[in-house]
């Protein structure tokens, strides 16, 4: 992990969190809420962007929103989920668009 966060600039991350810091992984929610508290936000305010089907039942299970992509699997219809296919054209005015009847719902 240390190395990509290297080549992307360790800069832009307030906080990391990796399997040595917690004690149950994915598919437990248990990294997703360590990293919500770490950055003092409530994990039903957070937004997790996930690949894969052990991450997206993480995501799910924690209480946060979930942008997952849809080639790692079938995800569940949730009002908290949004599928994608790729993420290459979204930019982030795409990701509020997506979100916007459940931010303004909730």
């Amino acid at each position: 992990m240390e190395g990509a966060l290297a080549s992307i600039g360790k800069h832009y991350f307030k906080t990391t969190i990796s399997d040595n810091d917690v004690e149950r992984s994915k598919p437990d929610p248990q990294g997703y809420q360590l990293a919500a508290a770490r950055i003092g936000v409530p994990i039903e305010d957070c937004l997790i962007i996930e690949d894969s089907i052990t991450g997206t039942t993480a995501a799910i299970a924690s209480g946060a929103y979930l942008l997952g992509l849809t080639h790692s699997g079938p995800l569940p219809m949730d009002e908290k989920v949004c599928h994608v296919e790729n993420l290459i054209d979204l930019e982030l005015s795409g990701i509020v668009e997506l979100f916007h009847p459940l931010l303004v719902k909730n």
